[in-house]
């Protein structure tokens, strides 16, 4: 049970302060890229985390170990309080995020879990795991109040609606017979468990038929039409009707489509996002922006509302989970070499740090200090002031962000009145494009198209390269805002 390993339940910590940590400064002004940390990036080279404060003697990390293996997908609750994290393992272990505590462990796998997903209101949770099945837990007394046996196909992934109505698991393919595919399922309430039958909408991933001459190259090809992630886009008005919300699939060959949870039915035709597996997907506070994360070394930003890709991060290794930051304009990424690869390989060299980048200009602004192994899921808390990150070693690290963290991108190059003009427009374009009041907006006109959000980009890198006079900068400022 929960309470096994903790003297306080679950609730006694749902809505609780940041801790010993809440001191630290809070944000203000906007952001803009620094010029030394974008040479750094640019030449291949980690970028001056020390000179925030973003070292391991400021930070003081909490290593949290109740994992013999390695660690697979972690997650902060909706209030921020709880940290869930699930390992190649069956148990399932969740945190007090405030003091790295550990509450209890779920018990009842008998396999490897992938992945969990814990409900919008931090009640119930679900899990996906290798032994076929997916189980659904109450938070506060871990009692695993239903099974669905998926046997023989693993479970790889879940997710919950937004309104709690439904969830969403996706199934591994075994064997010639049985193809991967996506059930949703629509739940009843804690109190009506007994109600939760088949699924509602079954999502198959390529050929429902054994195709008795499909060669190495066809199964190749299947297999990559397998899904690796899912998440819920919300009802928005011009992609998904009022009363429908939409399935977001990423797929291991690196598309993403859209579905109706309902029918089943392709809202939209597939994205090519990535080369490689998507191996995350996460949102912002108000889920009109969201980031991917691929083994082909990127991570992109993508407008909720249209599938379009606003900004692509490109780095020098796999990266495993990305995050954004409720609170600064940062998109924080992390991953490394393929654990197969991993022997003696110092942590620098393997690339496990956190790696902070500008969501605006693109440019690597710092990275935070890794696990000795390679880091396998990352997320950032509610409030933006702390991270997790799970890794190969088996430990979460639970980072308290220092106040350094919170001055990346207000560097020297605001200085330059030509960079600052044009950053500005560029952020007002994007504000007024994602309707987040939460980035600056100088200036007092209509609301900027996406055409005008290239146009305020393009101002902010020709500024940044070169020395512009402002009166320029700022008429081209006016007009991309316009």
């Amino acid at each position: 049970g929960l309470c096994r390993n903790g003297t306080k339940s679950a609730a006694s910590f749902r809505g609780c302060p940041l801790g010993p940590q809440g001191e630290r400064a809070a944000m203000s002004g906007s952001g803009a890229a620094s010029a030394a940390s974008a040479a750094a990036a640019g030449s291949g080279d980690a970028a001056p985390s020390s000179r925030y404060g973003l070292t391991d003697d400021e930070i003081k990390p909490m290593m949290l170990k109740g994992h013999e293996r390695a660690i697979t997908y972690l997650a902060f609750n909706a209030d921020g309080d709880l940290l869930v994290s699930a390992a190649r393992e069956p148990t399932i272990v969740l945190w007090s995020a405030t003091t790295g505590e550990r509450l209890g462990t779920y018990e009842g796998h008998v396999g490897a879990v992938q992945h969990v997903d814990l409900s919008p209101d931090s009640t119930l949770m679900l899990s996906a795991s290798g032994d076929a099945t997916v189980r659904l837990w109450e938070v506060e007394t871990g009692v695993c109040k239903h099974i669905i046996n998926l046997d023989p196909a693993p479970a790889r992934c879940v997710a919950w609606s937004p309104d709690m109505t439904r969830f969403a698991v996706a199934a591994d393919g075994f064997g010639a017979s049985l193809f991967a595919r996506v059930l949703v399922y629509k739940f009843p309430g804690a109190d009506n468990m007994h109600e939760l039958g088949e699924p509602i909408c079954v999502i198959h991933n390529g050929p429902t038929e054994v195709d008795e001459e499909e060669d190495s190259t066809a199964r190749k090809q299947r297999l990559r039409e397998k899904a690796s992630i899912l998440a819920w886009l919300p009802p928005l008005e011009g992609y998904c009707d009022e009363e429908t919300d939409g399935l977001l699939v990423g797929r291991e060959g690196g598309t993403l489509t859209v579905y109706d949870p309902a029918t089943g039915s392709k809202l939209d035709e597939p994205v090519y996002a990535h080369e490689d597996v998507v191996t995350s997907i996460r949102f912002n506070r108000d889920r009109t922006l969201f980031v991917t994360s691929s083994a082909d070394k990127s991570v992109k930003l993508w407008d909720t509302r249209s599938l379009a890709e606003l900004r692509v991060f490109n780095v020098d290794t796999m990266m495993n989970g990305c995050a954004i930051s409720p609170i600064r304009p940062h998109v924080l990424m992390a991953g490394g070499q393929e654990a197969r690869n991993v022997t003696t390989t110092a942590a620098s060299a393997g690339r496990f740090e956190t790696r902070i980048h500008h969501v605006v200009g693109g440019e690597e602004l710092a990275r935070i200090p890794g696990h000795f192994g390679t880091v396998n899921s990352i997320d950032v808390s509610p409030d933006g002031r702390s991270l997790a990150t799970g890794g190969e070693d088996g430990y979460v690290r639970l980072n308290f962000l220092p106040p350094g963290y919170f001055r990346l991108g207000e560097d020297e190059d605001l200085r330059d009145p030509a960079v600052a003009v044009a950053l500005e427009a560029f952020m007002h374009a994007a504000a007024e494009i994602v309707d987040d009041p939460t980035l600056p907006s100088v200036f007092d006109d209509e609301a900027a198209t996406e055409e005008g959000f290239a146009a305020a980009e393009q101002a902010y890198d020709e500024a940044a390269a070169a020395s512009i006079d402002t009166a320029a900068v700022a008429a081209a400022a006016a007009a991309a805002s316009s």
